[in-house]
Parts: C-alpha cells; structure tokens; sequence
C-alpha cells in the first residue's frame, strides 16, 4: 500500500499557505492601484464639469472646486464670484488615499465665464497618492482651462 505521510500533507499545506498569502498581498496592492486611478478619473471629470458648467453660465453663477486636505473631500460650488459660495455636491477619497498637494488646508479652483479659463494666475496642481506609500497622480489645470 502507498499513501501519504503527515510530514508529506503539511509539507503540502504549508507550500499552499505560502502561495495563498503571497496572492493575497499583491491583490491588496493592485486594489490600491486601482483606487488610486479611479479617484484620479473621478477628479478629472467632476473638474471638466464644473469648467463646463462655468463656460455656459449654468444658473448665472461661477463654478468652481474646494479640494480639502483635511476631510479627504472635492466640492463642487457655485457663486456669483470665485469666492467659494454654495456647495453642490461632495466627493470624498477612500480612506487608502490622501490629497498631498494641496499638502494642507484647502484650494479653490474657479474657472471662468465662457472662456473656461483657470482664475489661478498660473497653472494649478492636485496630487492624489496612497496613504504610507510613494504612488501617486497628478492632475494639472492650466491657466488656459486645458486640464490634464
């Protein structure tokens, strides 16, 4: 008769074990990842709507966003100036993931009326990354509204 021995099984085991944590902590990187280039899309759109809403005067009123360091959140608000008036809507990062530019406090993005133009006198830059790691996005809005 041939069978398996103890040793042989928890040989076995522990070579599953091994592969399975191993798979385990590259799926929880690669989730990050793509955490990290969904806030970015996500930014990028809720900008080019709010440029969007500005070029054709919704409501009469200029639109803009307050990115927030603090509470990890993306405000969508309109005013009769650039000054950061009513808020509209909220968007919030995961926990994973934190604004470092603005590094802290808040920044207010206002576009223009009908020209799309950034407010800012110069190029203005958003930079998402991973909580505890060195990934990171940016996203630039230049002067000229091209937003990239």
């Amino acid at each position: 008769m041939r069978a398996f021995t103890l040793i042989e099984i928890l040989i076995i085991i522990g070579m599953v074990a091994v592969l399975a944590s191993a798979s385990f902590l590259g799926l929880a990187g690669f989730r990050t990842s793509q955490d990290l280039k969904s806030a970015t899309r996500t930014l990028v759109a809720v900008l080019r709507d709010v440029q969007s809403r500005s070029m054709s005067q919704e409501d009469d009123k200029f639109w803009g966003l307050r990115v927030s360091q603090p509470t990890k959140e993306a405000a969508v608000f309109q005013g009769s100036s650039c000054a950061y008036a009513t808020e509209t809507s909220k968007t919030k990062l995961k926990n994973s993931l934190e604004f470092r530019v603005p590094a802290s406090g808040n920044l207010d993005i206002c576009f223009e009326k009908i020209s799309g133009y950034s407010s800012a006198g110069s190029d203005v830059t958003i930079t998402i990354g991973v909580v505890g790691d060195v990934n990171e996005r940016t996203i630039t809005i230049y002067k000229n509204g091209r937003i990239e």
